[in-house]
Formats: C-alpha cells, sequence, structure tokens
C-alpha cells in the first residue's frame, strides 16, 4: 500500500504548488460510438490510438454519478501504453481520471477551487487512501498528507517558497514526523529551474542536478 500511494503522489504537481492544473482539457465531442479511437494528447492535440472498450475497467466509485454525467475524454500516459480517461466537471475542472487497468483517481476542491483531497481507488472501485492538501493564505500549497484507506497517516510534505512563489525547499517526513529528506531548487530569473539538490535527514548530500549537482 506504501508504494502504491507513494507512487500516485508523483503524479500530483507538487513542485509548481500541489494544485491540480490540467483544465485546459480538449473538450472533443466524441460522440458515443468513437470514445475508442480518439485521444487527447498533453498539448490538446488530437492523436488517434486504438482502445479496445470492452478492456476498460468498471468500477463502482462513491461519486459513480461523475461517470454518467460527463464524457470522458482520453489521453495517452508517457509510458505510450497506459490510457487515460480525464473527467471535467461543468466548471472544467479535473474530477477524475481512470487509469486503464490500474487504479481511479477523484479529486475534491475547495471553495476557492485549489485541491483539496485526490481520493484513490483501485480497479475493483475498492477504497485505496487519500492525499489531503494544505495551502497559505497566498493560495500556495505548503503541505500534502498521504493517509491509508485505514485513514493513517504514511507520509507528508511541506514546501517552502521564495519571493517569486518559486518551490525551493521539500520536506519528506514519515509517520511518525520525522524527517527522511529534504530537496533543495533554484530558478533563474524567469522562474525556470535551474537546479535541484536532494539530502538525507541529516544533510548529506545525495544527488543532485544543474547548478546544484556536486561532482564526488
Amino acid at each position: 500500500m506504501r508504494k502504491y500511494l507513494i507512487f500516485l503522489l508523483l503524479l500530483v504537481l507538487f513542485t509548481s504548488g500541489c494544485q491540480d492544473n490540467a483544465d485546459n482539457n480538449s473538450n472533443i465531442d466524441s460522440g458515443d460510438s468513437s470514445y475508442n479511437s480518439v485521444v487527447s494528447d498533453k498539448n490538446n492535440d488530437n492523436i488517434i490510438i486504438d482502445i479496445d472498450e470492452s478492456s476498460l475497467i468498471k468500477f463502482n466509485s462513491p461519486n459513480s454519478s461523475i461517470y454518467n454525467k460527463f464524457k470522458p475524454v482520453f489521453q495517452e500516459a508517457d509510458d505510450g501504453k497506459t490510457i487515460i480517461a480525464n473527467y471535467y466537471n461543468d466548471n472544467n475542472k479535473l474530477v477524475a481520471s481512470v487509469y486503464y487497468n490500474t487504479n481511479v483517481q477523484e479529486y475534491i476542491y475547495n471553495d476557492d477551487m485549489t485541491l483539496n483531497k485526490l481520493a484513490v481507488f483501485n480497479s475493483k472501485g475498492e477504497y485505496g487512501g487519500v492525499i489531503e492538501f494544505k495551502y497559505n493564505n497566498k493560495l500556495l500549497c505548503v503541505g500534502q498528507y498521504i493517509y491509508s484507506k485505514e485513514n493513517a497517516l504514511i507520509e507528508y510534505q511541506t514546501f517552502e517558497y521564495d519571493q517569486n512563489n518559486n518551490v525551493i525547499k521539500e520536506n519528506t517526513y514519515d509517520e511518525n514526523n520525522n524527517l527522511s529528506y529534504y530537496n533543495i531548487y533554484e530558478y533563474d530569473e524567469n522562474k525556470n529551474k535551474i537546479g535541484s539538490a536532494n539530502y538525507d535527514a541529516n544533510g548529506n548530500y545525495i544527488t543532485g542536478e544543474g547548478t546544484l549537482y556536486i561532482k564526488k
């Protein structure tokens, strides 16, 4: 369960403020018979891919009305093999992602449209856990917390920002509030990340990239 939820955590854009930014769906009117051929990629261009609808997972979600009310927009995942069906609500906010045949992610938002929770279900619709997000008064994500299906804390991360709202430090803690490791980031004047480095809980350098890479 721990590895499963940690993997899902990596799918969240935590370094850009934790908030899901997948609002630019392509609004494909795919009709009742063409879901198995039209896929929307990350650049909102249409590509053709074969999808066997009979292979799409069936699940029983607590929010099953999502899948009855909204039509899916298909997307090919970065691995080139996994097909994702994204569901958007009337406000063009991503409310669910179905990763065929692996898992389902459902998104719950705060009143200010920041991402509040990301709930995880397996292909059978069984609840697997949740990631909760915390924000400061600038609506910047300052923490994300991973809970198991039994609502036990597994791991959490906190984020520190510079004056340009760039994440400059990311701290990861275990379930007992002990620091596990941390990452630091550097940016240029255009807010492009130019360096990153990873350290253990004792501040020992592990690895880095760009300007923060240290040859040993």
